[in-house]
């Protein structure tokens, strides 16, 4: 996926102003940035759920915008940060909401596609809640839920935006090593928005730093993240070290 020359304003304002960058294919991308920086609004442009001002979102050479939802939905799948559902909708239903896009008119569930979401609880390990309703669920077994009815579309690239916002310590955890996995062993292309930095290094092969509509650095969290970029990124001078051989930012 490219960008090429991005523009995006709301109210005659400038939110992203002139961006072009590349995602990295089987890579996982990270967005960074303070608040109002323009990363929904970047997010949003890339998942096809705004039109930008001037620019191309290029998904295999095609704008985005010229391809028709339902194709898009067979490549793309998205994990939006605010998820709604009635609470008595079983998990391995909603899981199977995303094979939608690859329904014909009138067409029951097909052997590949109770296969796939089958595979989709597997691997979010939540086979044994399948039937159990949302609402009975943990806010960290919700999302892997809503993770899963993305991953039951087969998507070349996972969206998740905030995924571990409401979470406590060890559901994030546990959704980022998830977004690892999926990545690692299944050879998916994944961008997110996440707001702890230290989790963006540890789990990010690529980090795109953003500041007030424009992008001011992407590459490698090792390389990228220091004490001036975050300064230039937050407006807020923090240390950062080494731990085992791992870059760390003090954010106390």
């Amino acid at each position: 996926m490219r960008v090429n020359d991005l523009y995006f304003a709301y109210d005659k304002e400038d939110i992203i102003n002139g961006i072009s960058f590349e995602i990295k294919n089987k890579k996982i991308t990270t967005l960074l940035g303070a608040n109002g920086c323009g990363k929904s609004t970047l997010f949003q442009l890339l998942t096809k759920n705004l039109k930008a001002r001037h620019g191309q979102v290029l998904l295999e050479e095609k704008n985005v915008q010229d391809i028709k939802l339902k194709e898009f939905a067979q490549k793309v799948a998205i994990v939006h940060q605010y998820n709604t559902a009635p609470a008595d909708l079983p998990v391995k239903r909603l899981v199977s909401y995303g094979r939608i896009p690859f329904y014909k008119h009138f067409q029951t569930q097909t052997d590949k596609d109770k296969e796939i979401i089958n595979w989709a609880l597997e691997v979010t390990n939540l086979k044994e809640l399948s039937n159990r309703n949302l609402g009975q669920l943990s806010g960290g077994q919700r999302q892997r839920a809503w993770i899963a009815m993305a991953l039951a579309q087969k998507p070349q690239i996972l969206f998740l935006d905030e995924p571990t916002t409401y979470l406590d310590v060890k559901y994030q955890i546990e959704i980022l090593r998830l977004i690892k996995l999926l990545n690692k062993d299944y050879n998916m292309t994944i961008v997110m928005v996440l707001h702890d930095i230290n989790q963006a290094i540890h789990y990010s092969d690529e980090i795109i730093g953003m500041k007030k509509g424009k992008i001011i650095f992407q590459g490698n969290p090792q390389e990228v993240i220091c004490e001036n970029s975050i300064q230039d990124m937050y407006g807020i001078n923090l240390k950062v070290g080494y731990l085992e051989n791992q870059k760390y930012v003090l954010a106390v």
